[in-house]
Formats: structure tokens, C-alpha cells, sequence
């Protein structure tokens, strides 16, 4: 049987997943304009380095009397320091000062000295870009590395070099996921309460149809002079209303069928436990008498008989207690795949032993039944066990499942047994009426009786020394849905 949620289930859920989808865009815009923000900071940053460090150049540019400018920019201790200290940035990796050709002049790392510089794409050109190209690479796993860049003139506005700062995307997002780390706690604040707000909201609103529900269930019962409390709201006072109707109706009309049939049952019941005391006092009785007599015979073959006798009798009330009392079915969208293959194990235990061998067919996308599931599952197997029953010298015993026309399920059960002759195809599912040998004739009244209870219906067809089919037919949910 498929999984179904309650309609509270699904408004708890619906409600959660809006609040959800919610907080996932607010968290989203929060994090997109704190990046945009986190990057303008650390490209000012990263400018204010390189600004520094090109004043410092174009200071020993000026004075510089030994016409190798490369040298005196490297052998300097306070551009230098300049560099170095970049690295107190938590979002810068290095600073350097390149020459035209790409080569390291100066570095705050001394062993880059002469190598070409990789400095990585501008980081303005990702400010630049949009929200998601720019979340997409602080994001990314491997990360990656952006350039401040400074060029670096002399006297005469003469192109000397460069001024680069370095700054990783892995660095930058780690600031960042600190920065919102406390943002998880109030959002499993307000989820969770969006859970309670949401069960109380599906309390309130549900509770009309609980209520409409246990009145249908009472209308089923035969109990038409029973009321419904609804909200006094003109929606819920009009459905009250209409059931009143429909009560008053059924009570005044066709109803009159349904209260014979709920009293006759419960009258049923009423003399079946009535002679069931008398019987039980008889049972406590004999026993006493034949510890009385002991073995003395022949009053203690007499008492046999009649004890087998009580038993007996005991049997057939018990049955009619059983077949009269009104059963309360709990319908709902039932799997028939999922209840033959419940029954399978069972029907195989059976059948083996006689030689049978057993095959279950089921159609594609076969439809839920409305059904009670145990109550079903007990028809099916009653049919079965039967039909193996049926075939003492082996057989074949198939099991099929099939959509029909008119939006109906039919269950087939058919064996290659016995049959059943002409003369008492009509008479099989009456109530103690058996043709097997020890049998109690009930299975078939109980099949009966539980199809008619979910609104199906029952045939068979058999010819002796050919088989028996049995077919039930079943309301499709989907069916009872669209009507």
C-alpha cells in the first residue's frame, strides 16, 4: 500500500516549506550583498597596499643616482616592509612589483625573485559581474585567486612595471561563513516554530472535517437524529445544515431498510448471547457430572455425546455472533499488489504439499482499490486457500488482478480442482452450507458478506471435474474519487 499523508501532515508541510522557500531567497539576497561587499572592501584594501607601495617606488625612482632602478627598488628595506605587511590582510596572499616583462622585482616572499608572475584575473572585473557569477566564485571548492593591480610609472610618466596584491576567494569566503555563522540558530528558531504555529493552524481548520467525518461514519450506522457542531461561521452553518438534511431525509425516507437491518443485527447479537450463557452453564455443568460418574459406562458415553453436541452448538452461535455483529470497515486507498503478495507466502505453505503450484498475475499500473485492507486480505485468502483445498491431487491455482471498464478492480481466483455442481453453484456462499467433509460452511457467507460490505460484488463460475473460478469486483479509488 502506497504512503499517504493526512491533509494536517500536508498543511504542516505546505506551510514549512513556504516559510522555507522563504528564508532560503532572504538568505540567498543577504549573501549576495554581503559578497558584493566583502569584495569592494578587500579591492580598496588591496589598492590602499599598492597605493602605498607606488609612493614609496616613485620615491626612490626620484632619487635614484645608479641607473638600475630594478636593484634599487629590491634592495629597498621600506618598500619592503610595505609588501610584508600586506599579509596582515585576512584576504591578501602576496604582494609583488613586476618589471614590463612580467618578472618579480620585489616580493614579500624573496625566493619569487625573477620569476614570472601569475597574478590571476583583475578582481574588479568580478565586481563588475553579477550576484551569481560572484557567488559561484567565492563558492567555488578549489577557489581561486584576483588581482589588485597598480601600474607603476617614473619620472616622465615612463611605464616601469606594476603593483600587484593578491587576494584568494577561499580566504574571502571564510571571513564571509563566520560572519553569517550565527545566522543558523534564528533560522531553526523560526522553522520550528513555523512547525507548532503550523500543527495549531491544522488543528483549527481540520476540525470541522473530523467532525463532518464522525457524522457521515453516524449516517452510515443508522443513527439519523444525531446533530453536527460546526464553527458558526455561513460556510460551515450552510454544510451543517445540508447534513441535517440529509439526515432528516434518510430518517423520514429510504432509511427505513438500513434501521431494520442496524436493529435486526443488533437483535441478532442480543439472542445469540442470550443462548450462548445457558449454553456455557451447561458446558460447567456436564463437567461436574462426569467428574461425578468417571468412566462409568455407558453414562459416560452418553456425556461425550452430548458435551461434542454443546461444542458444536457452541460453534454455530459463535459463527452467528460473528456473521450478524456489524463490522466497522476502515476504507482507504489499498494496494491489491501489496495484498497478494501478503498472501502468497501463506497460499504457497498450502499448496505445496498438494502438488500445487501457484501463479499471481497482476496488470500494469493497477489502480488502489477503496477498501479495508485486512478485511480484503482475508476474503482473497479465504478464496484461495479454498481453491487449494480444492485440488488434492495437484493443480494449478492462479491468482490475477485486472482493471476493468466502468472504473472497477476484479480479483480472479481460479483452480483446476473438483468444481461444484450445477445444482449448488447457488447455494455456496449461504451461510452454514458446506460440501467439504468437517467443514463449517462460513468462509464463503464471510467472503460474501465482506464484498457486499465495500459496495462489490462476487460470481463464480465452475464445472465439475474442470475448475471453479471466483471474480470479485472493486470501486477503483481513483474511480470513487472522480465521482
Amino acid at each position: 500500500m502506497r504512503f499517504r499523508l493526512g491533509l494536517k501532515a500536508k498543511q504542516v508541510i505546505g506551510v514549512t516549506l513556504i516559510v522555507t522557500l522563504a528564508i532560503a531567497a532572504l538568505t540567498s539576497v543577504y549573501l549576495a550583498l554581503m559578497v558584493r561587499v566583502w569584495l569592494t572592501q578587500t579591492e580598496a584594501r588591496g589598492e590602499l597596499v599598492a597605493k602605498s607601495a607606488y609612493q614609496r617606488a616613485f620615491a626612490i625612482a626620484a632619487t635614484d643616482q645608479s641607473g638600475d632602478l630594478a636593484a634599487a627598488l629590491r634592495a629597498d628595506g621600506g618598500l619592503r616592509s610595505i609588501l610584508e605587511a600586506s599579509l596582515f590582510d585576512p584576504s591578501v596572499t602576496f604582494a609583488a612589483i613586476t618589471d614590463a616583462r612580467g618578472l618579480v622585482i620585489t616580493h614579500n616572499d624573496p625566493n619569487e625573485y625573477a620569476r614570472p608572475l601569475n597574478p590571476g584575473q583583475p578582481l574588479s572585473d568580478l565586481i563588475d559581474a553579477g550576484p551569481i557569477v560572484q557567488l559561484r566564485a567565492i563558492f567555488r571548492p578549489e577557489g581561486g585567486t584576483y588581482d589588485v593591480k597598480q601600474d607603476l610609472l617614473v619620472s616622465g610618466g615612463t611605464a616601469f612595471g606594476a603593483i600587484h596584491v593578491g587576494v584568494s576567494t577561499l580566504l574571502i569566503r571564510g571571513q564571509i561563513e563566520d560572519a553569517v555563522n550565527w545566522l543558523k540558530w534564528p533560522v531553526i528558531g523560526v522553522l520550528a516554530g513555523t512547525i507548532f504555529i503550523a500543527f495549531l493552524l491544522a488543528s483549527v481548520v481540520l476540525r470541522p472535517i473530523a467532525v463532518i467525518s464522525s457524522k457521515v461514519a453516524r449516517l452510515g450506522r443508522g443513527e439519523f437524529d444525531t446533530g453536527v457542531e460546526l464553527p458558526d461561521d455561513a460556510e460551515f452553518r450552510d454544510v451543517s445544515e445540508s447534513i441535517k438534511a440529509i439526515g432528516a431525509r434518510l430518517a423520514a425516507g429510504g432509511s427505513g431498510d438500513a434501521r431494520q437491518l442496524v436493529a435486526l443485527s443488533r437483535l441478532n447479537a442480543g439472542i445469540a448471547h442470550e443462548i450462548k450463557n445457558p449454553l456455557n452453564a451447561m458446558s460447567i455443568h456436564l463437567e461436574l457430572l462426569r467428574n461425578e460418574i468417571g468412566t462409568a459406562r455407558p453414562a459416560a458415553e452418553y456425556l461425550a455425546v452430548i458435551t461434542e453436541q454443546l461444542r458444536r452448538l457452541d460453534d454455530v452461535v459463535q459463527t452467528f455472533l460473528k456473521f450478524s455483529r456489524p463490522e466497522q470497515l476502515t476504507l482507504r486507498p489499498t494496494s491489491l499488489v501489496t495484498i497478494l503478495q501478503n498472501i502468497r507466502p501463506i497460499v504457497e505453505a498450502e499448496a505445496e504439499p498438494a502438488g500445487v503450484r501457484v501463479e499471481i498475475h497482476t496488470a500494469p499500473s493497477l489502480p488502489d482499490v477503496r477498501a479495508d485492507g485486512p478485511s480484503l486480505q482475508n476474503a482473497i485468502l479465504n478464496l484461495a486457500l479454498n481453491a487449494c483445498q480444492a485440488m488434492p491431487g495437484g493443480g494449478a491455482l492462479t491468482i490475477a488482478a485486472e482493471r476493468r471498464p466502468g472504473g472497477q478492480v476484479a480479483v480472479t481466483v481460479t483452480d483446476t480442482g473438483v468444481g461444484i455442481p450445477a445444482d449448488q453453484l447457488d447455494k455456496i456462499f449461504n451461510l452454514y452450507f458446506t460440501t467439504k467433509p468437517g467443514g463449517t460452511g462460513v468462509g464463503l457467507a464471510m467472503v460474501y458478506r465482506t464484498v457486499q460490505m465495500h459496495d462489490g460484488t462476487i460470481t463464480v463460475e465452475s464445472a465439475p471435474g474442470r475448475g471453479t473460478t471466483f471474480t470479485m469486483t472493486l470501486w477503483a479509488e481513483d474511480a470513487r474519487s472522480a465521482s
